[in-house]
């Protein structure tokens, strides 16, 4: 079956034109203007999703919220983004690709194969591997008890002492890799091939992803804190921050590997 993309974008010209090269490459396209987007669009058919940011920005990037607050589709923005600081803000706001306008199409669309590539096996319920010496076993896609925190992948969801926060998208994978590997330090390399299916250590959606679960750890229980930043190196969910008041890490760890002291 062909992959679906949905292409957001007042531009005719360019709604029809990308339209035609996606094609050629053997997609099927949706296509619909900005002020339609969220009215009619059923999100979860699309393996990726294109959005057109036209000034005023911020009109665009509430619409970028919008899809990702309802979707985790991947979401690559173009358009009018002419420096570095919206760039960023695309990216916080829920983009997992940019490319400023003018583009070259036929990267666009390699751009967006490339995100249709990636998603694919994570859609199926890929199971995750975090190859390093230090954490190397397999990451089944199930609930984790780690102390206080519970990551419960099926239903898309953490519970803090009981309580319960919906997290969903590169966040509930991030936390769910980061979790299987409690205490662990996990690259940046290898957190981007687990999630994004790249491996480049530089690329900046990690921080913005791995901000973004911060804050719903903060938000959720006050736990924010418990992800280390390793400068540099990577990240890892700290056991000591998950210890009950008695002092003692009350979760299990990931089958084969010890409590961190």
């Amino acid at each position: 079956m062909a992959k679906q993309v949905l292409v957001l974008d007042d531009d005719l010209d360019c709604r029809v034109e990308l339209t035609r090269r996606l094609g050629e490459a053997g997609c099927g396209t949706t296509t619909a203007t900005t002020e339609d987007a969220l009215s009619w669009v059923p999100l979860e058919m699309f393996a990726v999703a294109v959005v057109d940011v036209q000034a005023p920005q911020s009109k665009g990037l509430e619409l970028v919220r919008g899809i990702r607050a309802a979707s985790d589709v991947p979401l690559v923005v173009t358009g009018d983004l002419p420096d570095k600081e919206l760039i960023m803000a695309a990216f916080e706001a829920g983009a997992d690709d940019c490319l400023p306008k003018p583009y070259d199409v036929e990267e666009l669309v390699w751009r967006v194969l490339g995100r249709a590539r990636e998603e694919a096996p994570r859609r199926r319920g890929k199971s995750s591997t975090v190859n390093t010496s230090s954490a190397t076993e397999p990451l089944a896609l199930e609930t984790l008890n780690v102390g206080r925190l519970r990551v419960d992948y099926s239903r898309q969801m953490l519970y803090v002492d009981g309580k319960q926060w919906p997290i969903g998208g590169r966040e509930l994978h991030l936390i769910h890799v980061l979790a299987a590997n409690v205490g662990l330090l996990v690259s940046r390399r290898l957190l981007l091939e687990e999630v994004w299916g790249i491996s480049d250590p530089e690329a900046k959606t990690l921080d913005v992803h791995i901000s973004r679960l911060r804050k719903h750890l903060d938000e959720a229980g006050g736990l924010g804190k418990m992800l280390r930043t390793v400068r540099g190196r990577g990240y890892l969910l700290s056991a000591e921050l998950l210890a009950g008041s008695d002092g003692r890490n009350e979760g299990t760890a990931p089958k084969g590997k010890k409590q961190p002291g």
